[in-house]
Formats: C-alpha cells, structure tokens, sequence
C-alpha cells in the first residue's frame, strides 16, 4: 500500500429534520488530478437506465424521496449508487469495496483535510464502472465509511456517482418518469439553454436572488437549496428577511449531532429563464441549489457545450 499526498475536503452531509433539509454533497478535491479522470467508451448512442427514489422512514424524512440512485457496475459488481452532482468524485462504501476483493497493493492511501476525524482515505483505481451501455474505466475510487448514511436513509447505498462520471458525457434526468439517460445526441434548445461552469467536477450556475448576481452549486444530492449567510448583506442592502431558527439534524462523515438551522424565505430567485417568488433556503456556508427546486424539472447536462436546462416534463 503506497501513500499519495492529494488534499480532499470533506464536506458535511446535513439533515435538517424541522426544515426538511438533508444533504448529501461529501467531497471534492484540491489539487484534482487526472487520476480521478476516467476514460469512456460507448457502444450505442444513447443509454438509458431507471432511478429509485430513497425511501423515508417516517414523515419527517419525506425531502428525501427527493434523491435518486442508479444501479452500476464497478469492476462487474453491481451496486446502487446516488446520483450527486455535488460530489466531484465517485465514492463506494466500505462494505461495498470489501466486497470487490480488491488486493492490498493496489489500495492506495491519500491524504485528506476537512470534516473528517482521520487524516487519509483509501482509494483504489476501478478497472471499470458501467451504466447501461457506457462504461468508464480506469480512474480512481475513493473508499469511506457509509453505515449511518445507509442506517438513516434506510436505503442499501453503495456509494455515490460523482461529478467525474457523471460530467464525462451529456445526461438527462427525468425526476418524474425516474429515468437517467446518458447521450451524445443531447441537445439544449436556446432559449432554454443556462450557462454552466466545471470547477473540480461541481457544477456553477450564475443566478439572482433580489435582482441581485449569486453563484450556486447544482447538488442533486441535496433534497433543499442552501443558501451562504456571509451573502445576506451583499443580496439585502436593506436588510435580509426574518429568519426562523428550527433544530435538526446533521449527518457528516463521522456521525450525526443535533443543532440549530435558520430558515429564510426569498423574495424572488431566478435560475436562467426560471423565476420563482417566495422559496424557502436554509442558512449555510454554502450556496447549493438543491433537488426541491431541480427535481420538479427535466435536468438535462451538457458539460461539453457548458449548458444545461431545467425543461418541463412532457
């Protein structure tokens, strides 16, 4: 087992019972190297493969029928994966990796910062990750420990489809017909076309929040939109609306702690040629837009042309 010095953040996956919020966005990564590239090969021109909402437990959990997984194949082992657009790598859990009887010299360790109690991960190089026809080979995995995010969610994930595959190629997610579909025929029409920009696999959208320019994070793992306090004076030069504090719970890396959130409700916020009045975000550190504004569209990617679009369903 050999030891790579490449710096990863870790962010936090929140929920937040009284707000209704949960998170799942966990990494990226400083210094991202072409490790974590994966190359692509296709046989068909498109490929489509079904979505499975995670189920809640109980009422309080409901956002999270929000979030979708995918079933893939790494190294020919099926698991079901997350589709998050907020991670900007693809990670399995522990269990998973165990399962894939990978040989000790060819783990990998690197170093890490940020939320996390230890100062490395593993990581192993996946000779291939299939969906449907398309498969991605030879790039990095990261390894970590997923129980508690599997225990609450109450869904047996395998871990997380990140921005390094999913960006790869053009996609369309179709939330209400549960469908992911991979396509180099993906084409945007125009009008409804808003710019993107790929920093470290996460995906930047310019918006406004009270006529005012922002810039948020697309997160499909996120079933709410945050929202970065350190903003409210720039978007309020009068004053922020009134914020209401409600407990919950967040899920990190390591464990799960109950705290306080606040709660704000927009007057306007505007995503390309969408405008909505009056949307609830949570108060954060970060500005994320989540699956309760995404999900009640058809996302379709082109990371290629740095479009995408929010269409209606048909």
């Amino acid at each position: 087992m050999f030891r790579k010095r490449t710096k990863l953040i870790l962010a936090a996956v929140l929920l937040c019972f009284a707000a209704g919020m949960f998170s799942m966005s966990l990494l990226r990564i400083r210094d991202h190297t072409t490790a974590f590239t994966p190359r692509v090969w296709t046989s068909q021109p498109s490929t489509s493969v079904p979505m499975y909402p995670l189920h809640p437990i109980d009422e309080t959990s409901e956002p999270i029928r929000s979030l979708h997984a995918v079933y893939v194949k790494i190294n020919g082992q099926a698991g079901l994966f997350l589709l998050d657009t907020g991670a900007s790598d693809t990670v399995v859990s522990a269990r998973f990796a165990r399962t894939l009887q990978i040989p000790d010299q060819e783990i990998q360790t690197l170093q890490v910062e940020g939320n996390i109690q230890a100062d490395t991960v593993r990581a192993f190089k996946a000779q291939s990750l299939q969906i449907g026809d398309v498969l991605y080979t030879d790039f990095l995995v990261m390894v970590l420990e997923l129980e508690h995010i599997q225990s609450w969610t109450h869904t047996d994930l395998d871990g997380i489809l990140g921005g390094n595959v999913l960006n790869a190629l053009p996609y369309r997610v179709d939330f209400a017909r549960r469908t992911f579909t991979i396509s180099e025929q993906i084409r945007i029409p125009p009008e409804q076309a808003i710019p993107i920009r790929l920093l470290s696999n996460h995906i930047h959208i310019d918006a406004a929040v009270n006529g005012r320019p922002i810039v948020f994070v697309l997160d499909t793992g996120a079933s709410s939109t945050l929202l970065d306090k350190k903003q409210l004076d720039f978007l309020f030069p009068q004053g922020p609306p009134e914020a209401e504090l409600a407990p919950g719970k967040v899920i990190d890396i390591n464990q799960e702690t109950l705290t306080d959130r606040e709660k704000l409700i927009l007057p306007n916020l505007q995503i390309g040629p969408i405008t909505e009045s009056q949307w609830p975000v949570t108060l954060q550190d970060i500005n994320l837009l989540g699956q309760d504004f995404t999900a009640r569209f058809v996302l379709v990617m082109d990371p290629r042309r740095s479009h995408m679009g929010l269409l209606l369903s048909e």
